[in-house]
């Protein structure tokens, strides 16, 4: 028998065991966004993230895992749905554990199993999916159909799993509009990117969405199977495997976990020129400076500017109401605060906050701590302005700091020492303005040489972190 056989022949009892006890469950009244809306409004690679235990091939993964732990972290990193495998004999799940995550998580959650009858369909709504799995290679048309229709009448979503081109032409018949096409051969377990190589290009209708199952473990994987016409993954082994689930997703879907803001933009050249560069992060001073720019002319900048590049507007002791209208009129991602301003205006705000602090001691350091901003940034004090100066912060005065996620650096920085600022205070981003100009305008060319080392640098980092966590040792003092 293949896998395949063995598996269905035991959902067969499953379904017999599950009929004779008849079966009642409480339904969960559970909201999810639509998984099929969520994937296809995103600009970028979406991922299904799955807790998995076990499986035929590769027996114990983390049997233990917690999956609302599991799932809550997902959700946090960045994840844009969660599959939850709940088969136990062979993959050591429960539905137990669908409905604990369905309960913990506002996301679309996917019931993972080799589902073959309308009861199971039932169990995965009273339990809290908004999504369902079917599979052709397990149903043969006509069952196919019967149980994509009895889902869609429960107002459950379906994602029709294929892995061959007859299965395919199945599930186009049956009127799919979410197809994984999983790169896993059921019957023999062996896995091949090529085949949503071959079976993606085949899918003519641009409102079919395409989900890659099975195999992605890098970077370079996920750009394959975009590059092949898939907007989604659904990524199980690879991130519970992971000891660092927020970076492995991050990875995954090509979102860096460091970023680099360019401030003091005046200009639709100058912002073109840093996202062209590759900038994160882009900054509009609407305080005293001579960077100051009409919040009207920002918002025509910002207009122009691609979604997945933050806005962030710098304001100076300025009144709320003024900084959230300007803040929705140039469609600002963060509002930036860049003077004595207290926690209680952080409070007001209904906009993210980077919050700055003029570092030359350590008194200066240990006022954080009577903030709770999103992010904070560490700039140097003295100057005409509050920024934007040019001069540099003692930076082994930072090193000394308890936490770097949410730590921007800036102060004096270029091209020529950013690497070596990141490599000695490990910050989670860099923010230049004055050192990426000349003659008091944006230099092009030194935009680019800044945000190229800054990158190298943090990669590097990345690269260092993810040594450091695998090599961790475990309680028992065991290697991890």
């Amino acid at each position: 028998m293949t896998f395949l056989e063995k598996i269905l022949a035991e959902k067969e009892k499953e379904v017999a065991r599950l009929k004779a006890s008849q079966l009642r469950l409480a339904a969960i009244d559970r909201k999810a966004p639509s998984l099929y809306e969520t994937f296809m409004q995103s600009e970028r690679m979406s991922i299904i993230s799955e807790i998995k235990r076990a499986s035929p091939s590769k027996g114990d993964i983390r049997t233990e895992i917690d999956p609302v732990h599991q799932a809550i972290q997902y959700e946090e990193a960045g994840a844009n749905a969660i599959s939850v495998l709940t088969d136990q004999p062979f993959f050591k799940g429960t539905i137990d554990d669908l409905k604990a995550v369905s309960q913990a998580v506002k996301l679309p959650v996917l019931c993972k199993d080799f589902i073959i009858d309308e009861i199971q369909i039932d169990i995965a709504k009273a339990t809290g999916a908004s999504v369902i799995l079917l599979i052709a290679a397990a149903l043969n048309s006509k069952r196919l159909k019967q149980l994509y229709d009895y889902a869609q009448s429960k107002n459950l979503e379906v994602l029709l799993e294929v892995h061959n081109e007859e299965e395919l032409q199945v599930a186009l018949a049956v009127g799919a509009n979410i197809i994984g096409i999983n790169n896993r051969n059921l019957k023999t377990f062996e896995v091949d990117l090529a085949v949503v190589e071959h079976l993606a290009k085949q899918i003519s209708d641009p409102n079919i969405l395409i989900i890659s199952e099975s195999g992605i473990r890098t970077r370079e994987d996920v750009v394959r199977v975009q590059k092949a016409g898939a907007k989604g993954i659904l990524v199980g082994e690879t991130l519970m495997r992971s000891t660092t689930v927020k970076e492995a997703i991050k990875s995954l879907v090509g979102e860096t976990l460091h970023k680099v803001k360019i401030c003091g933009i005046q200009t639709l050249e100058a912002a073109q020129a840093a996202v062209q560069a590759g900038a994160d992060l882009i900054g509009f001073v609407f305080a005293d400076s001579k960077r100051y720019i009409e919040p009207e002319k920002a918002a025509m900048i910002s207009a122009s500017i691609p979604a997945n590049v933050q806005k962030v507007g710098v304001f100076v002791n300025e009144e709320v109401n003024r900084m959230q209208a300007i803040a929705e009129q140039v469609g600002l991602d963060y509002i930036q605060l860049h003077g004595d301003e207290l926690q209680d205006v952080i409070d007001q705000l209904n906009y993210p906050v980077i919050k700055s602090f003029p570092i030359q001691t350590q008194a200066d350091l240990e006022k954080i701590n009577q903030y709770n901003a999103d992010i904070y940034l560490l700039d140097s004090a003295g100057g005409p302005y509050r920024g934007g100066n040019g001069i540099s912060i003692n930076w082994e005065l930072l090193t000394a700091l308890s936490t770097k996620e949410n730590v921007m650096l800036a102060g004096g920085l270029t091209a020529q020492n950013v690497a070596d600022a990141i490599a000695m205070v490990k910050p989670m981003a860099v923010d230049v303005s004055s050192g990426v100009e000349t003659n008091g305008e944006k230099d092009t060319e030194k935009m680019m040489q800044f945000i190229s080392q800054a990158k190298q640098a943090f990669q590097k980092l990345e690269e260092s972190e993810c040594n450091d966590n695998l090599y961790t040792t475990e309680p028992n003092g065991s290697l991890r």
